[in-house]
């Protein structure tokens, strides 16, 4: 039976030489889906979408130390240079040597020889040529000269030799030349630094492109507020630093040229010189509440005393010796004080981040208490007290006494003191700098577009522009362009406010010390350091069976540095932060759009034809 062909059948014949027949309907089909799919898949891409893109970036800014003042004005620097030995002379010329002509006896002998010799060889060759017969001047005066002064000047040359210079140059005197120099003294230089700030400031912040399938024409938004953020304020210390050392210099290079009627010549008389060298003496540097000193350069610097001592009281022995037995009435300390504040104290309040270092409160108590107590703390730089228990005394009841190597009356310091106290009663005030530092981040966004875009402004204008910069908090809103434009992001903190608040105050308090020990002084430091220093043993100023402190009130301000509001600045050093970058590709013409889906839809077509298959039948 013979095999009937649908009307509309397509036959496909495979490399075998198979064929197959598919229904119509079926091709039909696929091509309406074809069709519908790319239509699908244009509408998709024209709809608006109305997406949010956002990336979150980790910043580190890190300013560079920059004075706590503000300025480097607060750094004062004076060098320190005392000449001992000055002897420089770098250019010596001493003395001169004459030169003259005069005749040369050498030319005289020679000229004597050669005149000799001519005048005796011209005789005879004039006579002999003048009286020849067979010559050929014979009888001819002017041939036989001629003949004679050629023979004559031959003789004299050959016997003489050559002619000598008829004068010389004559030498005679001496001549210093060279360099020396000689120089010694002390060198060095004397810094006082007002102390630096150091900030790392730490935000996270989250960049926005809103509406990132905005069709061309429609508002895209950009913002990057901070969502989170961190900050570590650290300043140094106000601190002195004095350093000294021994230079020399010593070099001579000298030469004499000396002659006498010619004979002599130059003479080397010294050639040395190590060139310039220092050796240093000691660097002392006092600040952060230490006091240290570097001897001869060694590098193994030494602690000194940081805080001096000078106590007066009610002399109970005679007066001309020089141990004194004291009630001690009055005291007064002076210290190295420390301004330097630690990073982890950082605080934030508001938009402002805080730290600060003031002394901290007394108010307390202890007990069986040994060891080095320092009687100033913190940022306390003096201590004036007043030892109420003195009244005791007067009324005939001593409670403690005090033997003191002291200096001058109003000289400071003690140099070696003991104080023994069954009851120890102070009336003390502390004197200090309280520091508040705040540090006001101004955090800046730049939005840099690699083709200029339409920027809507607060009015609603509208302004070409490829670059804006707002706060983090600012939304930037543009319309979206028909090409493609890439978005970089840049994060700056140029504008950033820092407060330096440094008072001076007075802190009132009072002290109770029962069964007290202290020991204080020049030399009873010295030796706790150098004993401390090798390790051998911490000497300990002070045991006590109680002790009891109590503050009264609060801290007196005295004063502000710089203005009543504080020294204030901007800071500097941060270096810009690369944020994310967005790119937004271009958007087809409508035409190209068409082109697309005619593209889409015979792709899928093909497909269709040749997954959809009815049968396969064999040749």
């Amino acid at each position: 039976m013979a095999m009937t062909t649908p009307t509309l059948a397509m036959p496909y014949v495979d490399a075998l030489g198979r064929h197959d027949h598919c229904s119509a309907r079926l091709r039909i089909g696929c091509s309406l889906s074809a069709a519908l799919l790319g239509f699908a898949v244009a509408a998709e891409a024209l709809a608006a979408n109305p997406g949010t893109i956002f990336f979150d970036s980790e910043l580190q800014f890190r300013s560079s130390e920059q004075s706590v003042w503000g300025s480097d004005a607060a750094t004062f620097l004076a060098p320190i240079h005392l000449p001992i030995a000055t002897l420089n002379q770098p250019s010596i010329n001493v003395g001169g040597i004459q030169t003259r002509q005069v005749n040369n006896p050498l030319h005289d002998g020679w000229q004597v020889l050669y005149d000799s010799t001519y005048a005796s060889t011209y005789g005879t060759v004039f006579t002999a040529n003048f009286s020849n017969p067979f010559g050929g001047c014979f009888g001819n005066a002017t041939c036989a000269a001629a003949a004679a002064r050629s023979a004559a000047t031959s003789a004299a040359r050959s016997v003489a030799g050559p002619e000598p210079a008829r004068t010389y140059a004559e030498r005679n005197g001496g001549r210093l030349t060279g360099d020396t120099k000689l120089l010694a003294g002390l060198t060095g230089a004397f810094e006082a630094n007002g102390g630096t700030v150091h900030v790392d400031y730490l935000p996270r912040v989250r960049t926005t492109l809103g509406n990132a399938g905005a069709a061309p024409g429609a508002r895209m938004t950009l913002q990057s507020p901070v969502t989170h953020d961190n900050a570590r304020i650290t300043t140094s210390d106000i601190g002195v630093r004095m350093s000294l050392a021994a230079y020399q210099d010593f070099a001579s290079h000298l030469t004499l040229e000396a002659y006498l009627l010619n004979v002599g010549g130059p003479a080397t008389l010294t050639n040395f010189g190590d060139g310039y060298k220092e050796k240093p003496l000691y660097d002392f540097i006092a600040g952060n509440g230490t006091v240290t000193l570097d001897p001869l350069g060694l590098g193994t610097p030494l602690s000194l005393p940081d805080t001096l001592t000078k106590q007066f009281g009610v002399t109970v022995s005679p007066p001309d010796q020089t141990v004194e037995i004291t009630a001690p009435v009055f005291e007064i300390t002076v210290g190295v004080p420390n301004t330097s504040t630690v990073p982890s104290n950082t605080v934030k309040q508001g938009n402002v981040w805080r730290n600060a270092i003031a002394p901290a409160s007394r108010t307390g108590a202890g007990a069986l208490g040994m060891g080095n107590v320092r009687p100033l703390q913190g940022t306390e730089f003096a201590r004036v007290a007043l030892d109420m228990d003195s009244v005791s005394l007067m009324l005939g009841y001593p409670l403690g006494a005090r033997a003191a190597v002291n200096t001058p009356p109003l000289g400071i310091p003690t140099i070696l003191g003991a104080e023994g106290n069954i009851l120890d009663f102070d009336l003390e005030t502390f004197w200090a700098l309280r520091s508040n530092y705040q540090f006001t981040p101004k955090l800046r966004v730049s939005y840099h577009f690699s083709a200029p875009v339409e920027v809507e402004q607060a009015d609603g204008t509208r302004v070409v522009m490829d670059t804006i910069t707002v706060g983090p908090d600012e939304m930037v809103t543009f319309l979206r362009p028909a090409g493609g434009v890439d978005i970089a992001t840049a994060f700056s903190l140029d504008g950033s406010e820092f407060l330096n608040m440094t008072d001076f105050q007075v802190q009132f308090a009072l002290s109770l010390a029962l069964m007290e020990l202290a020991f204080d002084g020049v030399l009873f430091s010295v030796a706790d350091a150098g004993l401390t220093w090798a390790e051998i043993v911490d000497l300990p100023n002070r045991l006590f069976l109680a002790n009891f402190g109590l503050d009264l009130g609060n801290p007196i301000q005295l004063g502000r540095i710089g203005s009543p509001q504080g020294v204030e600045f901007g800071l500097d050093g941060f270096a810009l932060q690369a944020g994310p970058s967005f790119q937004i590709a271009a958007v087809p013409e409508p035409e190209r759009w068409l082109l697309m889906v005619a593209g889409v839809a015979f792709v899928a077509g093909a497909a269709c034809r040749r997954k959809l298959r009815c049968r396969v039948v064999a040749r």
